[in-house]
């Protein structure tokens, strides 16, 4: 490594080359980790979006419903506390 300062201080072309090429990777990754986090964010909105749309969906049928809805959750209820008991 020493060999690879002259006496002026400077760095030979190697190691200059080597350093340049991580710092387009380092730009590469950068760029990366951006379009990532940007998929991510969309992904998340849609999901966001699909959840709001599911909400209002099963509201709107529990208005419309009340007694059916009642018994469906009464029954939901009731299969899931015999299946926690069975675990037990």
């Amino acid at each position: 490594m020493a060999d690879d300062i002259k006496h002026t201080g400077t760095i030979t072309p190697e190691p200059r080359k080597m350093a340049d090429a991580l710092a387009r990777g380092g730009e590469r990754l950068g760029e990366k980790l951006d379009n990532f986090g940007d998929n991510a964010r969309d992904v998340y909105a849609k999901g966001r979006e699909r959840v709001d749309v599911m909400s209002n969906d099963l509201g709107s049928y529990v208005q419309r419903q009340p007694v059916r809805s009642l018994l469906i959750a009464a029954g939901v209820g009731l299969v899931l506390g015999a299946v926690l008991i069975r675990r037990r």
